[in-house]
């Protein structure tokens, strides 16, 4: 067994090092219910989140503040165990926090406009902004929600991970 900073992991070898090579300068955004998933195993997704849990150290993970904000919700910190590994997660150096203010306004002002025909929350409208900012470099999303950024991945060629 390979121990993960945040689980146990059995792993092939073999498989664990093509990982690796694959992945070694991949940035990697995951938007917030990976994390609901990841940390609390009675979550629809928690089975699928732990099989993508190797992501975690194969590559560095960006984080919109949003993602954050909706991530460590009331829910959340009542969980002690879930918040200490969540803030040792955070403090890796894989970890890489983006700055969400140049993208507030026009978020806000699009969530607006575009609510009757794609109706978004808020946070997923800055992570969409920030997968379409050609200065941040994002290789892949890891998502289970893969329909409401299919369109702005594909269009910047980042890779969905669902």
């Amino acid at each position: 067994m390979l121990k993960r900073t945040l689980l146990l992991v059995s792993l092939d070898p073999k498989e664990l090092q093509n990982l690796l090579d694959e992945l070694r300068a991949s940035r990697i955004s995951r938007n917030s219910g990976f994390w609901f998933a990841f940390f609390d195993k009675d979550d629809a997704y928690a089975t699928e989140a732990q099989k993508k849990a190797h992501y975690i150290d194969a590559a560095t993970i960006i984080f919109p503040w949003p993602i954050l904000y909706e991530t460590v919700n009331t829910t959340f910190a009542k969980h002690a165990f879930w918040m200490d590994q969540f803030e040792r997660l955070l403090k890796r150096d894989n970890v890489k926090m983006i700055d969400d203010s140049a993208y507030r306004s026009d978020a806000l002002r699009n969530v607006f406009f575009n609510y009757r025909k794609r109706p978004l929350a808020l946070c997923d409208m800055i992570l969409r902004l920030v997968i379409d900012d050609a200065t941040v470099r994002i290789d892949s999303l890891l998502t289970f929600n893969e329909k409401d950024f299919a369109d702005v991945c594909r269009a910047r060629g980042v890779e969905i991970i669902y």
